[in-house]
């Protein structure tokens, strides 16, 4: 039996940074619907919370994430059903995304199936030495989602895409570190220290600035070189325009800490 005494997702702020945890240990957070729900409105409120500068994701127990809840899958009965429970969980995926704040996924143990995704969706990832990658997908009949391959192929290319997906072989973490897929990677009693450090940095930052970086990395590679030139005049006048430009800069001639307002 699953404890039902808390919820599948938590959700706590504390000094600027929202820590949303996947909370289904017993089963490796294998997604069911009330998860997907939990992760969804999670994300949705930290998106719209002014007090929130930066998102750690991560999962409780042993492993960060194991992919779908299978026995539920099994039980989705006709094309219908099946469409509504995957778009369900993309939902998650587009808001990590589009979300104007940065978003920290904290990984350890095992990262599979849509997990996955959840890591590679994320502007950040930071993981223990010993965590194992797996897409999974294709070992049970499916192909991959939460915008799996979409990531792997941007950042890896099709061919690698295609090993990881179609063999579903596990992955050491030191390996998907040296692809570049990986931001951070620590021994385990540095998880917690080092994915706050990075939040906490972020936190500090001025938030239209990451917010504009943000949009226009995760959109580079639909751009020409003049559309891209031209998104940069844009933003850039937009950010010359603010308080923290001036901030940012006096602090730079001062040789002190900026403090961004966010203006």
């Amino acid at each position: 039996m699953v404890d039902k005494s808390e919820p599948e997702v938590l959700f706590a702020v504390e000094e600027g940074i929202a820590a949303i945890a996947l909370n289904r240990p017993k089963v490796g957070n294998c997604i069911n619907r009330e998860l997907a729900d939990g992760l969804v409105k999670a994300l949705a409120r930290a998106a719209d919370d002014a007090s929130v500068k930066a998102v750690v994701l991560k999962g409780n127990g042993k492993f960060f994430c194991t992919g779908g809840d299978i026995p539920r899958l099994t039980e989705l009965k006709g094309v219908a059903a099946g469409h509504d429970e995957i778009a369900n969980t993309g939902k998650a995926i587009r808001l990590i995304a589009s979300m104007p704040k940065p978003v920290v996924a904290m990984v350890h143990g095992m990262v599979a199936g849509a997990g996955f995704g959840f890591a590679l969706a994320s502007d950040f990832v930071v993981s223990e030495k010993n965590t194992k990658f797996m897409s999974a997908f294709s070992k049970i009949g499916l192909v991959s989602d939460c915008a799996t391959a979409f990531h792997l192929v941007k950042l890896l290319g099709r061919q690698r895409a295609k090993e990881i997906l179609m063999l579903s072989e596990q992955t050491e973490a030191e390996a998907l570190y040296r692809m570049g897929l990986i931001n951070r990677l620590v021994d385990e009693n540095e998880l917690e220290r080092e994915t706050r450090k990075i939040a906490k940095q972020l936190t500090g930052m001025p938030p239209l600035s990451l917010r504009l970086t943000k949009e226009f990395v995760n959109n580079c590679d639909n751009m020409s070189l003049e559309q891209a030139l031209s998104w940069e005049e844009s933003a850039q006048t937009l950010c010359l325009g603010t308080e923290d430009f001036v901030e940012g800069t006096s602090a730079f001639l001062e040789k002190r800490t900026p403090a961004f307002r966010g203006r």
